[in-house]
C-alpha cells in the first residue's frame, strides 16, 4: 500500500502540512499544501474545468498535484506535494525506551 490516510484540522489557504514519517526505521519529512478552489454552480461543467485547468497551469511549480477531491460547499479541495523532497531517509532517532 503506498497511501494513507490522514485527518488535519482546518488550515487556512497556502498553509503547509509537514509531515515525519518513518518507513523501516529510516525517517523522511514531506511537505503538503491543501488548497480551496471555488466550483461555482453558475458555471456549467466545461467552464469550471476550464478555470481549474488554468488554476493548476499557473500553480507554483515547487508542488505537484497530488489528488482533487470532492466538491463540497462551493469549493474542492485541492493536494499538492513539494517537489525535490529529499528522497534519501535518514536514520530513526531510537527511544531510549527501546534501546
Amino acid at each position: 500500500m503506498s497511501q494513507i490516510c490522514v485527518s488535519v484540522p482546518p488550515m487556512e489557504a497556502g498553509q503547509t502540512i509537514e509531515m515525519e514519517v518513518t518507513i523501516n526505521g529510516k525517517k523522511q519529512v514531506l511537505h503538503y499544501r491543501v488548497e480551496s478552489f471555488p466550483w461555482p454552480e453558475e458555471f456549467d461543467t466545461e467552464q469550471r474545468i476550464g478555470i481549474l485547468r488554468g488554476f493548476l497551469k499557473d500553480y507554483d511549480r515547487q508542488w505537484e498535484l497530488m489528488q482533487i477531491g470532492p466538491p463540497d460547499g462551493g469549493l474542492i479541495p485541492i493536494m499538492f506535494r513539494q517537489k525535490n523532497e529529499p528522497r534519501s531517509y535518514a536514520p530513526a532517532a531510537q527511544d531510549a525506551s527501546e534501546a
